[in-house]
Order: structure tokens, then sequence, then C-alpha cells
């Protein structure tokens, strides 16, 4: 079986003057080990780190909408690390669950953050 098709996910992050974009990390790891119909492994529960640089990222992922992906119902966990400020070394750290779906574009800032995994 092939690779089934992929959604691109993307984003924009900005200091709170909202007009810089800023540096960072994102890690995304879906919540299950995603099986085709014959069980087989197509995507285990490894985090994915996307670097955001000058505020954007981009990366390609399974949408959790994906026809024949078992268990039904997965999501993918996100775990953001912002440096804010060039003086400032502390990162904002925020976890939320996202369930991007389709082939196309997804913009971030589109979709549900669920603050517990759906």
């Amino acid at each position: 079986m092939a690779f089934p098709a992929t959604c691109t996910l993307t984003g924009t992050f900005y200091d709170s003057s909202g007009g810089t974009g800023v540096r960072g990390e994102l890690t995304i790891t879906p919540t299950s080990e995603l099986l085709n119909a014959s069980g087989s492994v197509i995507v285990g529960p490894v985090p994915l780190v996307v670097p955001i640089a000058g505020g954007t990222f981009s990366v390609h992922l399974l949408p959790t909408d994906t026809a024949g992906v078992l268990p039904a119902g997965w999501s993918y966990a996100v775990v953001e690390q912002l440096l804010l400020s060039p003086s400032s070394p502390v990162m904002t750290r925020s976890v939320y669950w996202v369930k991007p779906t389709g082939t196309g574009t997804v913009d971030l800032s589109s979709l549900t953050h669920y603050t517990t995994q759906p």
C-alpha cells in the first residue's frame, strides 16, 4: 500500500506587538499508532519537531480523516515552544490537540484547539 495523501499544515506566530514573526518550534505527535486496514503501521506515535523561522512553519501530515486508517478518532498533540523576544531566553509553552482534515493546505489558526484530547 502506498502512503496515503497528506495535508500541509501551516501557521504564523507573531510577538506580542503582532508585527514581528517569532522563532521556535512545534512538536507534533499523533495520539495513536496509526495502522492501515491490513494492520501495518503507517505512522508511529513519534514526535515530529517542526522549526518556526521568521514566524512561519509548514509541515506535511497525515489528515485525521484519512479513509482506512485505524484507530478512528485520533488527533495530534501539539506543543509550542516560542521565543517571544530576542532579549528573553524564556520560551512559552502551550499544549493542545488538533485534527487537520482533507489533503489541501490547512492553517493551524483555523483548527479547533482542544484543551484535552478529543
